[in-house]
């Protein structure tokens, strides 16, 4: 019987396989050895949102893969999603994403706890029928919030997300960059983040953030956001509450609406209100610490 082939010539094999994940999973099939030294590599980025590949069988496969061995998950520090609703989708129903009302994916997102980024893309959700659609997806709202609230998340982005509650990014009190694309958030419960009015909803917004107390750097980036989610990120920036608890702006990047059914005047306001809030918010603050480094505004045209 031949020895054993040594580790460290397992390693330095992966290393010159590099991000080749097609010739890393052949690799892992030739013996356990290889395998054990693959998977970290091989599942380290899991990316369903690729136009050209089919992401629902792929989320099919990677759910079946977990239910036997969720361990798996462990290695994974990047997940990309993209969700959808067949019962609303716009035009023909697609393979290129998740179906929200899919049972399995509140327990497939609970398999992720060790993410470093984390990137959710809507997909065929107008905005007129977005909060029906979410409104009843409770098992997923918790999902999701248990993903915010990672202590090993620094990045994340929501790019065309369901009107979640604006609360939710409270959770994500570790998050250093966070980027929103088209979005519109829930903004009913801005106040109560502000002025809790009872223990239990005070309770409901704490964030997670295990006994920290100082504030840490955000870079935060809008793009193409409803000017009531700009409106709501000021009110909450103005007032240190939800995610601006744990977090103060030192980069921002606002990419202005460029859809012609926003009013230019009010996404402009909304804009210098944001602007404003910032302002205020350093004022208030150690000027020597909490202050914005980096600023860029584009009309979007």
């Amino acid at each position: 019987m031949n020895p054993p082939i040594p580790v460290d010539i397992h390693q330095e094999v992966i290393k010159h396989l590099g991000s080749d994940i097609q010739t890393l999973r052949s690799y892992a099939l030739t013996s356990h050895a290889c395998a054990q030294v693959s998977q970290p590599y091989i599942f380290r980025i899991v990316n369903l949102t690729k136009r050209t590949s089919d992401n629902r069988s792929r989320y099919n496969q990677l759910h079946d893969l977990l239910k036997e061995n969720p361990t798996l998950a462990n290695h994974t520090r990047e997940l990309y999603l993209s969700i959808g609703d067949d019962g609303h989708m716009i035009g023909r129903a697609g393979k290129d994403y998740i179906d929200v009302d899919d049972p399995e994916l509140p327990h497939f997102l609970g398999c992720f706890t060790r993410l470093t980024k984390l990137s959710i893309k809507g997909r065929g959700v107008d905005r007129g029928t977005q909060k029906a659609v979410f409104e009843a997806q409770g098992l997923l709202v918790e999902a999701v919030t248990r993903l915010l609230g990672l202590e090993t998340l620094r990045n994340l982005t929501l790019v065309s997300y369901w009107p979640f509650s604006v609360s939710l990014l409270a959770h994500a009190a570790n998050v250093t960059d966070l980027q929103l694309h088209s979005n519109i958030f829930r903004m009913r419960d801005v106040g109560e983040q502000i002025h809790p009015t009872s223990p239990a909803s005070s309770a409901q917004f704490k964030l997670q953030s295990h006994g920290a107390r100082t504030r840490v750097p955000l870079s935060l980036s809008l793009k193409e956001c409803h000017p009531d989610t700009v409106r709501a990120l000021a009110r909450l920036v103005r007032a240190r509450a939800g995610v601006f608890e744990a977090h103060w702006i030192r980069k921002l990047v606002h990419v202005l609406d460029s859809d012609e059914d926003v009013d230019e005047n009010v996404e402009i306001r909304s804009c210098c209100e944001l602007l404003q809030a910032v302002a205020t918010s350093q004022r208030s603050g150690d000027a020597e610490v909490e202050c914005l480094s980096h600023l860029a505004l584009d009309s979007g045209t």
